[in-house]
């Protein structure tokens, strides 16, 4: 992932000394974190449109996707060869009974 976009790593680095700070670190391991930070650089989660330029704009981009993506009702899945369409996405969520996800 950092071979493709620079500033994923500080990003990275950036979201783990976040959820550190805010004593997170048994809820959501780095290995967590830093799949929800793939998440954003690839599938534009988290309310970000284009992929994060900088390394503060993929911490935003993070804490938007911790704060508005419907973990509850849709699996969060994180595509990091980006291969996927949306249209396999689709048909993936209608096989769980999730509808069309949205």
């Amino acid at each position: 992932m950092s071979g493709r976009h620079t500033s994923f790593a500080t990003a990275t680095a950036l979201a783990n000394r976040w959820v550190a700070a805010h004593m997170l670190s048994h809820h959501l391991g780095q290995h967590v974190v830093e799949l929800l930070m793939a998440a954003t650089y690839t599938t534009h989660a988290g309310g970000c449109r284009t992929t994060p330029a900088s390394p503060l704009g993929g911490f935003f981009a993070f804490l938007g996707l911790l704060a508005e993506y419907p973990f509850a009702l849709r699996p969060l899945v994180v595509d990091v060869d980006e291969e996927l369409t949306y249209g396999a996405l689709q048909e993936a969520w209608k096989v769980h009974g999730l509808g069309d996800g949205g």
